[in-house]
């Protein structure tokens, strides 16, 4: 029995929340239903109470539950399928549309074991990105977390390998130290970022969680314990286990360069770094044919990489090369040193010819897919913008954001009512429809990818404290659309 407000996983077509319970006559007969939004889509779908079992319409797992799936994932000891492809379509495929969250993992785990063997057919890496989508959008609700987390963590699952287990234990650099009176009360992971140098606040949070830092010799794997004056600090840094990303060689657009960095203009549709579902062809894998000794540098998934843009938002990123560079960098973005200034078309003409948004922004209480500025536990944000250029019911402007939230432009732009045109997820890919004229409304329709670009980038340089100042050329799609504004009064 499911209510007004429930989240429900409806296999078919995802994750969705239950409307309204509606009373409606069908062939003389009084039949009750239950009106679903998919979240992703925002589909309404109708689903008679006396069907949900049939339509395998169920219950979001809670996070106790979370843990059962993640052992299903990591079991390895399972007799060999040897099925014919069609008898194991039909049981995969039931399992997805009508099965429990634990058959679905079940059919994941399958299919990425079946992988590992032989190439995978159409239909069966279709079945497995199913299965995949449906089970990150669950896992991400149930632990309130991101998806791109989640699906990092399911492709580490299944990227791991026995063999390298033993090199974690081995050619260990070990620290320590014993906390200070001044120490006294500081948080674990600030005070052992203090005793080792060149080494980033991220890192050692991964340290201490995976269990490399013991306090009095007792493990502790919580990154804000409180010291106390005469704590000894043991830290262990195993060696960086081999990446298994592979070098692909992309040309790419090199704004600046250095032995310690170098900046890039992003094409829009490129995907940073590696996660399940983007294996290849991401920013990361082009670095690495680039710059050959980047393995090793920061997060592993993420060699060099500092801070991030969107998949379809182009513009300036910087990279690392080292891990001084790596750490220093990534402080000055912490303390809010860098100034990134961006470009982006947004629906209607502004009140004003400038302003400041300084809305709190934090995960969507439904779509945890989003950003918004109505959740219960958002942070301090603030965005600056100015009007660069109006045209008949777009504005084009100049941003520049003091803090660096996830979606931070486009969730304050939605919430004044003025989404980037094309952006699908805030609101900025269907209000082409209200447009007039004819034309104008139908050039807008075409645009296909949120119109944000990260135009500028400053910061000090690590190593010479020089400023470093680049502007990345607008992308081609965007170029064109200012122009074709331009006839249009």
């Amino acid at each position: 029995m499911f209510h007004v407000g429930d989240l429900a996983v409806y296999p078919a077509h995802g994750v969705g929340k239950i409307e309204s319970v509606e009373s409606k006559e069908i062939s003389g007969a009084k039949q009750d239903f239950y009106i679903m939004r998919i979240l992703e889509t925002e589909m309404i779908i109708m689903i008679p109470v006396q069907n949900v079992d049939a339509v395998g319409l169920r219950e979001i797992i809670n996070r106790k539950q979370v843990s059962k799936v993640y052992k299903i994932l990591k079991k390895r000891d399972i007799p060999p399928d040897n099925q014919t492809w069609n008898r194991r379509y039909r049981d995969y495929m039931d399992k997805i549309k009508t099965g429990s969250v634990y058959e679905v993992s079940e059919v994941l785990r399958d299919l990425f074991l079946l992988k590992v063997g032989k190439d995978l057919s159409f239909g069966e890496r279709k079945m497995l990105d199913t299965a995949q989508s449906l089970l990150v959008k669950e896992l991400a609700i149930a632990m309130k977390t991101e998806e791109e987390k989640i699906e990092e963590e399911i492709h580490t699952i299944f990227s791991q390998n026995d063999d390298d287990d033993t090199s974690i234990l081995q050619d260990k650099s070990a620290h320590q130290f014993v906390a200070s009176q001044e120490e006294a009360k500081q948080r674990l992971d600030l005070a052992v970022a203090d005793h080792i140098a060149n080494i980033s606040r991220s890192h050692i949070t991964n340290l201490i969680k995976e269990g490399h830092v013991h306090v009095n010799d007792v493990l502790t794997q919580k990154p804000g314990y409180r010291l106390k004056a005469g704590d000894t600090v043991k830290i262990t840094i195993p060696p960086l286990k081999p990446s298994k990303l592979m070098p692909e060689e992309t040309p790419l657009s090199i704004l600046h360069e250095d032995k310690d960095l170098l900046i890039i203009n992003k094409p829009h549709g490129m995907v940073v770094h590696p996660a399940a579902g983007h294996n290849s062809g991401t920013l990361v894998n082009a670095l690495l044919a680039h710059c050959t000794d980047l393995k090793g540098i920061g997060d592993e998934r993420r060699p060099g990489i500092v801070h991030r843009l969107d998949k379809e938002t182009s513009g300036c990123i910087v990279v690392a090369k080292n891990e001084e560079t790596h750490t220093e960098l990534s402080r000055q973005f912490k303390d809010r040193n860098v100034k990134k200034v961006y470009l982006a078309l947004v629906y209607g003409i502004m009140r004003t010819k400038s302003g400041t948004i300084s809305l709190p922004i934090g995960r969507h209480p439904v779509d945890r897919k989003k950003m918004s500025t109505q959740s219960k536990h958002g942070r301090p944000s603030e965005t600056i913008w100015k009007v660069k250029k109006s045209f008949k019911k777009v504005s084009l402007l100049e941003i520049n954001i003091k803090t660096g939230r996830t979606h931070q432009i486009r969730t304050h732009l939605s919430a004044i009512r003025h989404p980037v045109i094309g952006d699908p997820t805030y609101g900025g890919q269907k209000r082409w429809a209200n447009i007039s004229p004819k034309a104008l409304s139908e050039l807008l329709r075409k645009v296909r990818r949120q119109m944000l670009h990260a135009w500028k980038l400053s910061f000090k340089h690590p190593r010479t404290e020089e400023r470093v100042s680049v502007e990345a050329p607008l992308p081609e799609d965007m170029e064109n659309l200012l122009k074709a504004l331009k006839s249009y009064k």
